[in-house]
């Protein structure tokens, strides 16, 4: 069988998508499968570390430009080509009205919404923004991308909740829910952690990287920030002003995100709205507890008092007890990182994962 990866990141490029896609390639080469790759990325040459071809288009070419030339190379791939699309979700769907082909969308956040946070054009959370009315622009955004996932055969999402939220955008088509994988991780025996604290993350206003600096200095913890993104300065701003012992590493790759995570405690993520986190799976593989948010897509993955703790974002003094005790009970904590680590082996191994991803194909 022939496939078309379509994303909006990939190595070197750190993020979810850049995690799922070369896994999952790695998976289908395999099994016999026979893929090609398109992405945006910084350059548009290649890479002697790709293992598969992969097309590459510069992310920098002003956007219509650059959906045109996306939407061309899709056109003029052949019509054997089955396609998995993890972003770029618009490209591909004029794509497939131009020349229909078997394609599925997996849909991890809502990029409409994403698109007016960063731009400040809102403050409404997730759930707000899909319940009321918006900006002409926002309104426009999210007719073509309605369009465009509607000419795909099937859409999946990592998460129940956000399987809803896409029905509730007229999208026709099913929608089925599969969880994101990790494999296990080998983890180092530490007994000295050079970080109490780690978050691995984009840094934009939804994350709430706030809150771990105001958490890490109230606990007198060491806090390390892995990722960039436009609340970068502010953080820094923020950081500095509290006294937080907090290092900013910016975008680091594969290899030195998982040499972070072994030298780190507990994880934490307290962000207002996840799909379900890579970054949060791929610590819990390596062992760590964590520290989450109470919404959906992160307490269905941590249970509290087993995996880590589950807390309220604006309240998480209420839950101040349950933080402290995973830096001052060891058996707690042993306890708890044992717990992590089949937790993935069990809910969210990858293989599964990527297995049901193939099962839609055949």
């Amino acid at each position: 069988m022939k496939i078309l990866l379509v994303t909006g990141i990939y190595p070197p490029d750190i993020g979810g998508p850049a995690t799922f896609i070369p896994e999952l390639s790695e998976f289908l080469t395999d099994k016999g499968h026979e893929l090609r790759i398109l992405t945006l990325a910084q350059n548009s040459s290649g890479q002697t570390s790709d293992k598969v071809p992969v097309m590459r288009i510069k992310r920098k070419i002003p956007q219509i430009l650059r959906m045109i030339i996306t939407i061309t190379k899709i056109v003029f791939v052949p019509r054997e080509y089955k396609i998995l699309a993890n972003g770029l979700h618009e490209e591909v769907g004029i794509s497939l009205l131009l020349r229909k082909k078997y394609a599925v969308a997996k849909i991890v956040g809502d990029p409409v919404w994403e698109r007016c946070r960063n731009r400040n054009e809102t403050k409404k959370n997730i759930m707000e923004f899909n319940q009321t009315s918006n900006s002409t622009k926002s309104f426009l955004e999210r007719k073509l991308l309605s369009f465009a996932l509607n000419q795909f055969d099937t859409i999946t999402c990592p998460s129940e909740n956000l399987c809803e939220l896409v029905e509730s955008w007229n999208v026709t088509k099913p929608i089925k829910y599969i969880a994101n994988g990790i494999s296990i991780k080998e983890a180092n025996p530490v007994f000295q952690w050079e970080y109490d604290l780690i978050c691995v993350s984009r840094l934009v206003s939804w994350k709430n990287i706030n809150k771990h600096i105001e958490i890490a200095k109230a606990l007198n913890l060491k806090l390390a920030i892995v990722g960039s993104g436009p609340e970068e300065n502010e953080l820094r701003k923020i950081a500095k002003s509290l006294g937080c012992n907090a290092t900013f590493f910016g975008e680091k790759n594969k290899n030195e995100i998982e040499e972070l995570l072994k030298k780190s405690k507990v994880f934490i993520i307290l962000s207002e709205y996840e799909g379900l986190s890579f970054s949060l799976l791929e610590a819990m593989s390596f062992g760590l507890p964590a520290i989450v948010s109470s919404i959906r897509a992160n307490s269905n993955v941590v249970r509290d008092g087993i995996d880590g703790a589950v807390i309220e974002i604006e309240n998480w003094r209420s839950s101040e007890s349950k933080i402290v005790r995973l830096f001052t009970d060891e058996q707690y904590y042993q306890s708890v990182a044992n717990n992590v680590r089949d937790r993935i082996s069990d809910k969210f191994n990858a293989r599964k994962q990527f297995e049901k991803i193939e099962e839609l194909f055949l």
